[in-house]
């Protein structure tokens, strides 16, 4: 297990954003959330389970910079969600939160 997770740790990085999120450290959040968007954006091209996963990973980045205020970053994340996985309970939400988003702000 402990050389799995030392391998896998990509795969836990947004939901550690979260996390750390809910624990009021938003700035430590806002930089973890956009680190591990960033290196899944290019893990994805080459790692399968990441690739899988990534549907899911954009939908936390997408609430955390949400909750953020960072509306036009948490669109990317809404968008990323939903191209990668259409079918999904996530992209059901992220596809009313754009709505919203769209209305409410104008993007």
């Amino acid at each position: 297990v402990h050389n799995n997770s030392r391998l896998r740790r990509h795969l836990a990085a947004m939901s550690m954003a979260w996390y750390i999120l809910k624990d009021n450290r938003a700035d430590e959040a806002e930089r973890m959330a956009r680190s591990a968007f960033a290196n899944l954006q290019e893990r994805i091209r080459g790692d399968l389970e990441t690739r899988f996963w990534w549907f899911y990973d954009a939908g936390v980045f997408g609430r955390i910079m949400d909750e953020l205020g960072q509306f036009k970053e948490a669109l990317r994340g809404y968008r990323a969600c939903i191209t990668a996985n259409p079918h999904t309970y996530l992209a059901d939400a992220a596809r009313r939160r754009m709505t919203e988003l769209q209305v409410a702000k104008g993007f």
